[in-house]
């Protein structure tokens, strides 16, 4: 009997769901699987498919997109109302019980935990059964408190790994981002455009990123596409700010003593206390190597360098842009500086544009560095790779080649499904052979 699998991923770019709007007004009516099919091919962020080569692998897959309003109400004209839940609120949670209900998963995979939470995950357990995988993916530093109590986590990159594995209570293991090679053939013939590019986001919790983005645009040609990230702004002099109401000196006291706890205490706190468990997460975030600090005003670049800073291209037009360039500067997020597996190494890659990123292990586990990619250490060695490469266009052109080749040889989803298919029945097999409790838990 084939093992079921339901996956779970919210969809949260706004640009990309307009263009898969303006390509069919008629969307909010097609059915369940059409509108998902749709908003992928607006590739908007983490599109890639991977159902489809699981089950080739042999698996019954569902897969479901939340955060757009008008599955659930194309979900509700195919199968019914979605019921209430006690103590869920979130009409995605909802959604995902409901389509697990209806399915009857063997394992739930959610990526980026959006919906298996404490409450989250206690509940689809009531859902699916005791002997189900509740398996997650995690992309951000903010929700590794809720990868403890799941049967199998899934991380980005090593160092990722190894900071959690020591709290969790089911295996972490890596499965990195992926490019999927058909993207390719909906893109134009590649012929440079720009020299050097920056496509990416600003905020405080990107003091590195902007450090590296400041240099480049004050010493090299750079041009950046730049977008600030939720909760950021910029004040009428230039500078970019996060907004937040500052502590009450009460929560202040609170929080010194949770930040003073061992590393496994705040793991034991994470599903009770909100607090401990953002302590938490900026704790294994400097396990990786990350930078975790205050967050301090950053000089706004569009305000420096105005005519050479533009506004964010996301979807089709983003993979465009990346296409067009001769190489792409990235720097990860701080709080994940130690893991440098960002997906943008491999769309960078994946279209065949030459990479400039931030040397890390896990970069030169994925890419042999100096062949497919070029790494940086600071500021001033990324000037220096940028400007180097500007200089020697053949150069560069064999190392975007190079990385190109390697992205759709080994880095794409048919490459990760096979990484993960014995990962999920191993998990499987672990949950299934257990005794189940009494009263089903």
């Amino acid at each position: 009997m084939r093992p079921r699998i339901l996956r779970l991923r919210r969809f949260g770019n706004r640009a990309a769901l307009e263009a898969a709007h303006t390509a069919d007004p008629e969307l909010t009516h097609r059915t369940v699987v059409e509108q998902q099919a749709a908003l992928d091919a607006a590739h908007g962020p983490f599109s890639v498919p991977l159902v489809r080569e699981l089950a080739e692998l042999g698996w019954d897959t569902s897969e479901l997109i939340l955060g757009v309003p008008s599955i659930r109400d194309a979900w509700e004209r195919e199968h019914g109302p979605i019921p209430p839940v006690a103590g869920i609120e979130d009409p995605d949670v909802l959604l995902a019980l409901a389509e697990a209900r209806r399915f009857r998963p063997d394992v739930v995979l959610d990526s980026n935990l959006n919906v298996l939470d404490r409450v989250g995950a206690r509940v689809m357990r009531d859902v699916v059964g005791p002997r189900a995988v509740l398996a997650g993916y995690l992309g951000t530093e903010k929700r590794f408190h809720r990868a403890l109590a799941l049967d199998l986590s899934l991380v980005a990159c090593g160092s990722m790994a190894e900071a959690l594995r020591p709290f969790a209570n089911g295996p972490v293991e890596v499965l990195p981002h992926a490019f999927d090679p058909a993207v390719v053939a909906t893109l134009p013939e590649r012929r440079v455009a720009r020299p050097l590019v920056f496509a990416g986001a600003l905020g405080p919790r990107y003091v590195e990123r902007h450090r590296v983005l400041m240099a480049l645009l004050e010493q090299t040609e750079l041009e950046a596409w730049v977008g600030l990230r939720k909760g950021v702004r910029q004040t009428d002099d230039g500078w970019l700010v996060t907004d937040g109401a500052r502590p009450t000196p009460r929560r202040t006291l609170r929080s010194r003593a949770t930040d003073l706890a061992p590393t496994a205490a705040l793991a034991k706190l994470a599903g009770r206390s909100s607090r401990a468990g953002e302590v938490f997460n900026a704790r294994i975030a400097r396990l990786t190597g990350g930078l975790v600090g205050p967050e301090a005003p950053l000089r706004d670049p569009r305000a420096v360098h105005p005519e050479r800073c533009h506004a964010p291209v996301s979807g089709r037009d983003y993979l465009m842009l990346l296409r067009s360039a001769g190489t792409v500067l990235h720097r990860g997020i701080d709080a994940l500086g130690g893991c440098g597996g960002a997906l943008r190494l491999f769309e960078a890659t994946g279209v065949g544009a030459a990479l400039l990123v931030e040397d890390s292990a896990a970069v030169r586990e994925l890419f042999r560095a100096g062949d497919e990619v070029i790494t940086y250490r600071d500021p001033a060695d990324a000037v220096a790779k940028a400007t180097w490469l500007s200089e020697r266009p053949e150069v560069r052109e064999r190392i975007a080649v190079a990385g190109h080749r390697r992205t759709l040889a080994d880095h794409t989803p048919a490459a990760r499904a096979r990484t993960l298919d014995p990962l999920l029945r191993d998990a499987l097999a672990r949950r299934r052979a257990r005794r189940t409790p009494p009263g089903g838990r």
